[in-house]
């Protein structure tokens, strides 16, 4: 228990490095706790042309295989060129959100968005990380989730002030959904 406590420690302190959560992996599977692979790719981003400032989506093809997931991945995309558009064109001394408050509204907005469509349509996600990163939405745990399984370090700040906010957090997040990066 100890070494799975200090693993799930390192892991909040840096969830970017794997080796920390292929450990912990290995110490879930032999205690019967085993941690499934979100497998999680970006699909969908945008750009803004410092020359020009036109802003574009950029959208993987592998994207578009299903009607509901690409839906989901060009709103991502939207929200975040809207988001970029609004920054750049931001009156001065206002502060602009920091990059994980923009992923996590761009999630935020995509899935309300899908889950309108998927009401419509009858279609559900197909990609099953998509599909698990929806759930975490459903639950209110996407916050916690895209911090742990997507970490990136400009992500820094809202991390710490997340697990200042649930000092248990990443322990139980871990042992409540067996998630991993």
């Amino acid at each position: 228990q100890a070494a799975i406590d200090a693993l799930i420690q390192g892991i909040a302190a840096q969830p970017s490095q794997l080796p920390n959560w292929d450990k912990l992996a290995i110490a879930g599977a032999r205690n019967g706790m085993p941690l499934k692979r979100l497998g999680l790719v970006r699909k969908a981003s945008a750009t803004v042309d410092p020359a020009s400032g036109k802003p574009t989506i950029n959208l993987d093809p592998s994207a578009v295989k299903n009607k509901q997931d690409g839906a989901l991945w060009l709103m991502i995309g939207m929200s975040d060129m809207l988001r970029l558009t609004d920054a750049a064109t931001a009156a001065k001394g206002q502060p602009d959100a920091s990059p994980f408050q923009r992923e996590l509204a761009s999630w935020r907005d995509a899935f309300k968005t899908s889950a309108e469509l998927e009401a419509k349509s009858g279609e559900l996600l197909v990609d099953p990380a998509l599909a698990t990163m929806q759930m975490l939405y459903r639950e209110n745990q996407l916050e916690a989730g895209l911090l742990l399984l997507a970490y990136k370090e400009s992500w820094r700040p809202d991390l710490e002030a997340w697990k200042k906010a649930n000092p248990d957090g990443v322990q139980r997040f871990i042992k409540s959904y067996g998630l991993r990066p």
